[in-house]
């Protein structure tokens, strides 16, 4: 049976696969979880769910993790799923949740400042500046910390297995 929706909640959960279009192609069929976890490439990334999407440019590469310069002092490590090489601009795909405040080890580690804080009911969003891109985490109120308030500098990381990175078409 196949249902068409728009509804990308009603779509994952009611669904065992699920097609992504983009101008009539299929960009990915897989089931709900393969979609969100692993995307296919940045526009399913970006259309599933909420997603953070920086640009940089390839400034390192071993085997499939390559290092991602997003302005001249950071650079970020991510898996590559796309073949990358040094030089080639790629965009990287990080989910919200997958960012930890406050994190005990992270691969990719940063002091940023507060640029804002949203409460959502179910969730806290706060939103970071990384190298002049916007970087959103998203986590539950009660382990987002009392004292965080704008402006105030807070260690922020993940793991590079949760960075995607894919070839900037």
């Amino acid at each position: 049976m196949v249902y068409v929706t728009h509804d990308q909640e009603e779509a994952l959960t009611m669904s065992d696969r699920i097609a992504v279009f983009d101008q009539g192609r299929i960009q990915q069929l897989a089931p709900p979880e393969e979609l969100y976890e692993s995307s296919a490439n940045a526009f399913v990334a970006g259309f599933i769910g909420e997603n953070n999407t920086l640009e940089g440019e390839i400034v390192g590469s071993a085997q499939r993790i390559v290092t991602v310069r997003l302005a001249p002092d950071v650079l970020v490590t991510a898996t590559a799923i796309d073949p990358l090489a040094v030089g080639d601009r790629a965009v990287l795909c990080l989910r919200p949740e997958r960012i930890s405040l406050a994190p005990e080890a992270a691969d990719n580690a940063f002091t940023l400042k507060v640029e804002r804080l949203v409460y959502l009911g179910e969730a806290t969003r706060v939103v970071f500046s990384l190298g002049g891109q916007e970087l959103i985490a998203k986590g539950d109120p009660m382990k987002v910390p009392v004292s965080l308030a704008r402006d105030a500098l807070v260690q922020v990381g993940w793991r590079t297995a949760d960075c995607r990175a894919f070839r900037r078409e």
